[in-house]
């Protein structure tokens, strides 16, 4: 596996719903920890993720990284 920081973007997918709601079409994936306004939290199902979140996930399978990433950075 890989551990890689993914930007939540002002235009992401993602942003706006919940780890649950993301990580659910992402079952390889693991969010490990959120980045906001400088403090570390430890993201759980009911985290919100909002634009400009920066998350650490491990990977288990690099072609979900990459989907993940589109979506997460709003490039779709």
């Amino acid at each position: 596996g890989s551990l890689l920081t993914v930007n939540i973007a002002e235009r992401s997918q993602v942003a706006n719903q919940t780890i649950a709601e993301v990580f659910e079409h992402f079952p390889q994936l693991i969010a490990v920890a959120i980045i906001r306004n400088q403090k570390i939290h430890l993201p759980r199902g009911s985290t919100e993720l909002k634009s400009g979140d920066q998350l650490l996930v491990v990977a288990s399978q690099e072609a979900s990284v990459e989907r993940f990433k589109q979506l997460a950075t709003g490039t779709t």
